[in-house]
């Protein structure tokens, strides 16, 4: 790696995160120290937030996801 003087090198990083279920809207994971690093300074922390996107079968009431279907009198009877 060159640092071109600057005494910083940009590095790409992924990291995974646990998620857990029935997790909402606005739901946050930090990352304590894992945000940008410079000489002399403490890294700083990276705040992960959830957004839910919506979906076009299935739609979410707090932790219950529905799904509507017809279906006919004889399916419903016996499968």
């Amino acid at each position: 790696p060159f640092c071109g003087g600057h005494k910083v090198v940009l590095n790409t990083l992924t990291k995974m995160v646990q998620v857990p279920a029935g997790a909402n809207e606005q739901f946050s994971i930090p990352l304590n120290l894992e945000g940008d690093q410079h000489p002399d300074m403490s890294p700083g922390n990276v705040l992960v937030t959830l957004r839910v996107d919506s979906h076009e079968t299935f739609t979410r009431e707090k932790n219950d996801l529905h799904y509507r279907a017809n279906i006919t009198l004889f399916e419903a009877l016996l499968g």
